[in-house]
């Protein structure tokens, strides 16, 4: 992806940064590229920056180390390999623990860190912010829960979430450790998961949702590969105009800004506006939301 206009080497966003990319490559064959990361990136190496709270956990490395043990503070805590899976295309998932840190990482690169989500609770924000009493909202990709949670946090008691996911093994996870994180949203009866591809999901609706919320790979501007580029293509904005509401919401994550993607969703009947958010708070990085509402097909 190209992240290096958005985020400066010498940050701490940057600490062991490597391409998500690479990781996607390893499980669904997209194209291999090893520039920085949208999230924690890279080999898993405890924050020694500035405190940083997790949500209901400690603020530093040697405060995780203290509550792990009971209240002996332990600099030189180490990763704690939790839970591991193989997938069919033969890449090792491993969920691991860092006192109340998790990351999930693909042959020892970081997919998913708890550290920094910040923009994917955005993602939510910046869509249920802009739609009346959405009743029927789409997540793809569940991650470690946290849109999930903004966007159940912001529903109304008589809507459904559907959460559409690839990898079984993450939803299992979320049940089973994750779930502390944000206040186990998978048991929130709102809530219904399909392990499925996302784009299948929504070519299999028809003005189904009132919002969609996407958070693939690194968005719409890494990509190279015919199978991911689908969703981010005219063929994947069609089936999401078909598969929202009237007047309904997309709202796509992305690494960085795509000009390209933006003429695509105009052309495929959206009004669009491009939005920068921080990846977490204080940080100068930033990553991008495309925000569309669904137009009459022209």
């Amino acid at each position: 992806m190209t992240f290096s206009a958005l985020i400066e080497p010498s940050s701490a966003d940057s600490v062991a940064a490597y391409s998500r990319s690479v990781v996607r490559s390893a499980i669904y064959g997209t194209h291999a590229d090893t520039r920085q990361s949208r999230r924690a990136g890279g080999l898993e190496q405890p924050s020694v920056g500035p405190a940083e709270r997790i949500r209901g956990g400690p603020t530093t490395v040697r405060d995780s180390a203290a509550s792990s043990h009971g209240g002996e503070p332990n600099g030189m805590l180490k990763w704690e390999t939790i839970e591991r899976a193989r997938i069919a295309e033969g890449s090792e998932f491993v969920l691991a623990r860092h006192g109340d840190d998790w990351v999930v990482r693909v042959d020892q690169r970081v997919l998913m860190s708890s550290r920094t989500y910040d923009s994917e609770i955005a993602l939510a924000e910046h869509a249920l912010d802009w739609v009346d009493n959405a009743k029927t909202v789409l997540v793809g990709g569940l991650g470690l829960g946290y849109t999930l949670r903004a966007v159940l946090d912001r529903v109304s008691e008589d809507s459904v979430v559907t959460v559409a996911e690839l990898v079984p093994e993450l939803v299992e996870w979320n049940r089973k450790h994750l779930g502390d994180l944000n206040e186990h949203p998978l048991d929130d009866p709102r809530c219904d998961v399909v392990i499925d591809d996302v784009f299948d999901v929504i070519k299999r609706s028809t003005r189904k949702f009132d919002v969609i919320l996407l958070d693939v790979d690194n968005g719409p501007q890494a990509l190279a590969q015919a199978k991911n580029q689908r969703l981010y293509g005219d063929a994947g904005v069609r089936a999401c105009h078909a598969a929202l509401q009237s007047a309904g919401i997309i709202v796509v994550w992305s690494a960085g800004p795509s000009a390209r993607y933006e003429r695509t969703l105009r052309r495929g009947a959206f009004d669009v506006q491009v939005v920068r958010v921080a990846a977490r708070a204080g940080a100068r990085a930033k990553h991008v939301l495309f925000r569309a509402r669904r137009c009459p097909t022209r």
